[in-house]
């Protein structure tokens, strides 16, 4: 009810329930108990008159690779954003002319790191806590191949590397 009341208050914001969860007529077989949990999705009206996931003032993250792990998995629910796993190309596509690459390079560095936490027996539900990702974070980057210097001998500090020189160590490594 809050979050309703909120968004009736910020311009261009409208929740709409995803088809899946829309209400249905009762059938006698179904219980409230098998139904599904309804989830809020927030859309955001665009200058061009297209609904995104994102707001018009969204900027692809360009943090961390923890930073990005968290976004991907969790989103920014503060700022009304959902979980960027749920993104599609076309809800970043007003970026630029890289977001629908960039899209494709944090899914496929965050697929890497989900691999390796199942590798090691973890599984990322959809309620997880931050801190709970955070410390599967941990064991996914301990299953990475990356360097503990950086290419000038420095030890290097993974909380501050930046996800996308990764992709572009990756690049160059496929070169």
């Amino acid at each position: 009810a809050a979050a309703a009341a909120a968004a009736a208050k910020t311009p261009g914001v409208t929740r709409r329930l995803p088809t899946s969860v829309q209400p249905k007529p009762k059938l006698p077989s179904a219980s409230a108990a098998s139904l599904p949990a309804q989830k809020e999705y927030w859309f955001y009206d665009h200058p061009d008159g297209k609904r995104r996931s994102v707001p018009p003032s969204w900027t692809f993250p360009s943090g961390t690779l923890l930073e990005l792990y968290i976004l991907w998995h969790i989103g920014d629910p503060a700022n009304k954003i959902y979980p960027m796993k749920t993104f599609s190309a076309f809800d970043v596509s007003f970026c630029g002319k890289r977001s629908r690459t960039s899209l494709s390079e944090a899914r496929c560095l965050v697929a890497a790191l989900d691999k390796e936490v199942e590798k090691a027996g973890g599984s990322i539900g959809p309620k997880i806590s931050e801190a709970q990702l955070v410390e599967l974070f941990r064991v996914g980057v301990e299953g990475l191949d990356i360097p503990l210097e950086t290419p000038t001998g420095r030890p290097r500090n993974i909380d501050s590397l930046k996800w996308r020189t990764l992709v572009e160590r990756g690049r160059k490594s496929m070169d």
